[in-house]
C-alpha cells in the first residue's frame, strides 16, 4: 500500500538535502506517479506502463493521494481537471479483453469518469484500441498516443485529428505556445496540425537495437515558453534551442553520478526541472530538481520505492 514520501518539495525540501532560498522557490503544483514496489511493476511489459498512485505537492505543501492505478497524468489548470490513462476490462461485445483508456478526475481525484473520445467503441461490439500518455495543451486540448501516431482532441473527446501518420511509430506528444514534441526514432517537432516537421536530435538505435523493438524513451518536454526542450539521452538530461536552427544541446545532469535520469519536467517558471534519479535499486528512482541557472540538484522524495515526475503547472 501507499508508503508517506519524506522529503517533501517546492520549498519544503527536508533530510540532508538543505532548502531553496524563497527567491529561488519554484512555483505551481507537482504531480508525480508513485509506484509501490510490492506491486513488482518493474516485472510488467512493456515497461512503462505500470499501476500506480498519483501524489501532487505543492505550496505550502505537503503531500496527498489523488488516484490510483493510472499510467502517466496530465492536469488543465483552467478546468481544474486532470486526465490520466487506465486499464478497463471490457467483459460484453464480440471483443473482450483489457484497453486502456483516458479517464478525468477533479484535482484531488474525485469524480472520476472515462472520457469516452470520438472514433472509438467502448462496448467491445469493435476492436479495442487504447490510448496513452495524455498531455494538456496550452489552448485546453488533450494531445495523446493512440496506435503509435499522435492525436489530439477537444478536451470532451470530440473533435478528433490526428498529427502524426498511422505507420510512423510516435509518442510521448507535448505542447507549449503551437510546438508539438514527440518521439520517433529521436526528439521531433511539428506544429499543431502536424506540419513543419523538424528533427533536433536523432538516437535511430538503442543498445544496437532499432526503436521499433524497445528503442530509447527521450521524455521530451517542451518548456513553458515553448524556446527550449529537454529530454533524456544515454540517461542523462539535455537541453536545446527549439527555435534556432543546428543549435547544439547541453547537458544539465550531474554526470558523475553513477545512476540514470529520466521523465524530464519543467517548472512553470522554467527555470527548474523535476527528473527521476535512479537509486541503482533494480530501476527504483526519486525524485530530484535540477536549477537550471546553476544546475545544482535538491532531491524531493527518499523511499524504497519508485516515484517519477509527471506534470507540473500553476493551478489558480
Amino acid at each position: 500500500m501507499f508508503k508517506s514520501v519524506v522529503c517533501l518539495a517546492l520549498g519544503l525540501l527536508c533530510g540532508t538535502t538543505g532548502a531553496y532560498a524563497q527567491n529561488q522557490l519554484p512555483q505551481g503544483t507537482l504531480f508525480y506517479q508513485f509506484y509501490n514496489r510490492n506491486n513488482n511493476w518493474i516485472n510488467v511489459a512493456p515497461g512503462r506502463n505500470f499501476n500506480a498512485q498519483i501524489t501532487r505537492t505543492s505550496v505550502p505543501g505537503g503531500l496527498e493521494l489523488v488516484g490510483v492505478d493510472c499510467y502517466g497524468i496530465t492536469f488543465d489548470p483552467n478546468t481544474r481537471q486532470m486526465c490520466f490513462a487506465r486499464t478497463r476490462t471490457v467483459t460484453s461485445g464480440k471483443f473482450k479483453g483489457d484497453q486502456i483508456a483516458l479517464y478525468l478526475s477533479n484535482l484531488d481525484g474525485t469524480n472520476a469518469r472515462l472520457l469516452q473520445r470520438e472514433r472509438i467503441d467502448y462496448s467491445g461490439e469493435s476492436e479495442l484500441v487504447s490510448d496513452f500518455t495524455p498531455y494538456y495543451a496550452s489552448n485546453g486540448d488533450l494531445l495523446f498516443e493512440t496506435g503509435n501516431r499522435i492525436a489530439r482532441m477537444n478536451g470532451d473527446g470530440s473533435n478528433v485529428r490526428y498529427v502524426t501518420g498511422a505507420s510512423e511509430n510516435c509518442g510521448s506528444p507535448s505542447e507549449r505556445n503551437g510546438l508539438i514534441s514527440f518521439e520517433k526514432s529521436g526528439v521531433c517537432l511539428c506544429d499543431a496540425q502536424g506540419y513543419s516537421r523538424r528533427r533536433l536530435a536523432n538516437f535511430p538505435t538503442y543498445y544496437g537495437q532499432p526503436q521499433s523493438e524497445g528503442g530509447p524513451y527521450t521524455d521530451a518536454k517542451i518548456s513553458p515558453d515553448g524556446r527550449q526542450i529537454a529530454f533524456v539521452r544515454d540517461d542523462q538530461i539535455f537541453v536545446m534551442p527549439t527555435l534556432i536552427a543546428g543549435a547544439k544541446s547541453r547537458r544539465v545532469s550531474d554526470a558523475s553520478r553513477p545512476v540514470g535520469y529520466s521523465d524530464p519536467i519543467w517548472s512553470p517558471d522554467g527555470r527548474f526541472l523535476a527528473v527521476g534519479v535512479s537509486k541503482g535499486n533494480g530501476g527504483a528512482h526519486d525524485i530530484y530538481l535540477i536549477n537550471l541557472s546553476t544546475g545544482k540538484m535538491r532531491q524531493i522524495t527518499n523511499t524504497p520505492d519508485d516515484e517519477m515526475p509527471s506534470d507540473w503547472r500553476l493551478v489558480p
